[in-house]
C-alpha cells in the first residue's frame, strides 16, 4: 500500500507517519522514495503507537520498545473500574490467568 492508503487504514495523518519513521519508531517503507510501499508491519506499529498514546505513554523510546517487541496489550475488566492489561506473549494461557485474577479479586471482596 502507498502512504495515502496507510494513512486511511491506520487513521494517522501522513505527517505523523513520516515523523515516526524519521524518529525510527515506525519502520521505513520498502521500495525507495518514489515507490515507497507499506504493509502489515507498518499498520501494526501504528496500532501499538495508538494504544500506547491512549494509555498516556509519551516517551517515543518506550513506544519504540513496544513496537520492537510487537505487542498490543489485551485488556480485561476484572471488576468494575479495574482493568488488567496483559502484554502479548507474556502469559501462556491468558484466559486462565484472567479467571484466576478475577477469582482472587472476588475473594478479597469476600465473594466466592
Amino acid at each position: 500500500m502507498n502512504l495515502q492508503e496507510l494513512e486511511e487504514q491506520s487513521g494517522h495523518p501522513a505527517r505523523l507517519i513520516r515523523f515516526l519513521i524519521g524518529q525510527e519508531v515506525v519502520p521505513g517503507p520498502t521500495g525507495g522514495r518514489r515507490f515507497a510501499s507499506y504493509g502489515d508491519d507498518h499498520l501494526r506499529a501504528l496500532a501499538i503507537y495508538r494504544a500506547a498514546k491512549a494509555e498516556g505513554v509519551e516517551s517515543l523510546e518506550v513506544i519504540k520498545a513496544r513496537i520492537e517487541v510487537g505487542s498490543l496489550p489485551s485488556v480485561h475488566e476484572i471488576a468494575p473500574g479495574i482493568e488488567l492489561r496483559i502484554e502479548e506473549g507474556s502469559v501462556a494461557d491468558i484466559g486462565a490467568f484472567v479467571e484466576a485474577v478475577r477469582k482472587l479479586a472476588n475473594e478479597s471482596k469476600g465473594e466466592k
